[in-house]
């Protein structure tokens, strides 16, 4: 499963929240990346793999996307959407 992150806005989020998730243990999947031309460019999706051997506990996860839906919250994005969803959509 890979964790997919869909927002609009601006990408001032992206300075706290990419760190965020590497230190977590996410890695992005740069060739998943897209973005709408319909909306400019604000709404795009970002895609990352659990990239470590040890379990992450749901709590953890939960909360830590919590806190991520905070920051991107701060950033005035008035939309935000993490999912997980299914290795095979990878192109």
């Amino acid at each position: 499963m890979l964790l997919e992150i869909q927002v609009i806005g601006s990408s001032e989020w992206y300075d706290q929240v990419i760190p965020a998730l590497e230190n977590m243990g996410f890695k992005e999947i740069p060739e998943m990346f897209w973005a709408d031309p319909e909306t400019d460019g604000e709404l795009r999706g970002v895609y990352y793999e659990y990239d470590r051997k040890e379990p992450l506990p749901l709590k953890k996860f939960n909360d830590f996307i919590a806190e991520m839906e905070q920051i991107i919250e701060e950033g005035e994005a008035p939309y935000i959407r993490f999912a997980l969803v299914p290795d095979n959509i990878r192109v």
